[in-house]
Order: structure tokens, then sequence, then C-alpha cells
């Protein structure tokens, strides 16, 4: 299989940031490493394939997964020679080798890819090898439109004409979900939508900038921003919560702390069960007993 290289080194780019670990309460245990849709300062498009050290575990290990922008986890670099290489896969021809450095740190793959394999009069398909361990590896399908929500998905009551059913469940990647949008901070990835504001989200949500100029929803991110009030545009709901869990996958939201029990993403204590605090963590909030 033929590779073609792509090096480059751009300006930085601003991005917000919505990162995950623990701080204080359990800590969310760890697995094996290799994916995201990397929005990193930013929430990140999705295809998480396991958790970084110290941070709450994500989806299950798969060989892609986050969006655009500079990982602040990402290796130091001077020039795009020190950067490992993202094999990115794209629509047509083999895959592109791509390295690029930014503002001292090497791009994720969902940063590096879509240019890559546009320069190749292609497009990315949101999967891609090799980079680092912890690295964003996966990101949206750029060639498909986002799926439309089903005719029977729910009323159109985030104020802006969608219903989608599953805002907030765990995804790997763009395709699982029904508005095409799979974002979040490796290792923990969810189901969105665009919006232009928070009240077109979910309630004790936050419309979020990506690097991909336009905004999501997003919960429990780190990002500064208002939280909406509108309780009618549906969040799915998990029932596991508190169960007993080893793996990320044993757990509906693929968030399993300390390999003892099921949690899910958060803003605020009310988000959580009774009892249970929100916690911030190095790159999300999350429940905790």
């Amino acid at each position: 299989m033929s590779l073609r290289a792509v090096l480059v080194v751009v300006p930085f780019a601003a991005v917000v940031s919505v990162l995950a670990c623990t701080t204080g309460g359990a800590d969310p245990s760890t697995s094996p490493e290799t994916d995201d849709p990397g929005n990193a300062n930013m929430p990140d498009p999705a295809d998480p394939t396991g958790p970084s050290p110290s941070t709450p575990p994500g989806a299950p290990p798969s060989s892609t997964p986050a969006p655009p922008s500079t990982s602040p986890n990402g290796p130091t670099c001077t020039s795009s020679d020190d950067c490992p290489n993202w094999y990115c896969e794209c629509a047509s021809g083999p895959p592109v080798n791509s390295r690029h450095c930014t503002n001292g740190r090497c791009e994720d793959a969902p940063t590096a890819c879509p240019r890559a394999c546009k320069s190749f009069d292609t497009c990315w398909t949101g999967k891609a090898g090799g980079g680092w361990d912890g690295g964003s590896n996966a990101g949206p399908n750029d060639c498909t439109p986002p799926a439309k929500p089903p005719a029977d998905a729910g009323t159109a009551s985030c104020n802006d004409g969608t219903s989608y059913t599953d805002l907030g469940k765990a995804c790997l990647n763009g395709s699982t979900c029904q508005s095409g949008q799979c974002w979040g901070v490796s290792p923990s990835f969810q189901c969105t939508k665009r919006c232009t504001s928070s009240d077109q989200c979910p309630k004790n949500w936050k419309c979020t900038p990506t690097a991909n100029n336009f905004s999501v929803c997003m919960q429990g991110t780190l990002a500064s921003g208002s939280l909406s009030s509108n309780a009618g545009c549906a969040q799915v709901s998990f029932t596991d919560l508190g169960g007993g869990c080893v793996t990320p996958t044993d757990c509906q939201s693929y968030i399993c702390l300390s390999s003892t029990y099921c949690s899910k993403r958060c803003e605020v204590d009310a988000d959580c069960p009774a009892t249970w605090t929100c916690k911030t963590g190095q790159s999300f909030k999350f429940c905790v007993k």
C-alpha cells in the first residue's frame, strides 16, 4: 500500500476546551487507547477507542476516533518532522501520511487529516491510524452528509426544528448518531447536534464552539458558556448508573469509574443521581458517588 505525504505547519487557531480526567472523588478507570475525533481544546468529533491515563474510560476499542484542533496533550514539536505520522483514510486512493506542528504541539488526526485528504482532491472518512497513545484518531466523516433523524424521532422542541432522540448517547463516530455529530474528548464522546445558542440544547448543556467553525451542544464540558434551561429538548438517560463495571463497555455511557461503577457526564449535581456530586475532571465533568 503506497502512502502520500503532506507536511504542513499551520498557524495556531484558538479553540474551546473540553477535556477529561478526575479531580477529587473516584478516579476513572483506564484502558488501552487508540482514538478520538479529537477536538482538543474544544469538543472533538468522536470515535474514541480508549482513555488516557487518569481519565474516565471512553468508548470501546476501535481503530478510529475525534475533530480538528491541536491537542493540548499532543507531543511538543518545533517542526512537523517532530510529530508522529497519522495515516489518514481518504475516500479514494491510498492512505495519506500526514503530520503537522501547530503552536508547538502536534495535531490530532481530526485536525490534520481533513486538509491532507483535501490536498489530493478527496475527503477524509473520519478514520486514521498511527499517531501517539491517547491521540485523537477519529472524527466526522467529511465525505457523507449528516444523517437525518427518523420521522418519529419526537417533537421539534430544541428551538431549531430538530428532534433528535439520542443526544447524550455514547458514540464512536458521526455515523452512529441521528445528527451525524459525535463529539467529546478522549475518552468520552457523545451524540450531539449543531447549535447557535444554548437554548437549542438539552437542559444543562452548553452550545460550545469547535475548530470546524460551528458549535455543538455539549454536556460536562469545561468550556465557558451559559447552561440551557430547555427541558423540552430531549436527551438520553442511563439506567445503569452506580452499577458495577470493569471496563468502559460495561456501561451505557462508556464511563466506568475506577473499574468499579458506571457514571455519566454532568454540569451540576442535579444531573446526577441523588446524593451524588458532579466533579470537575481534567477534561470534562462527571458524576461521582
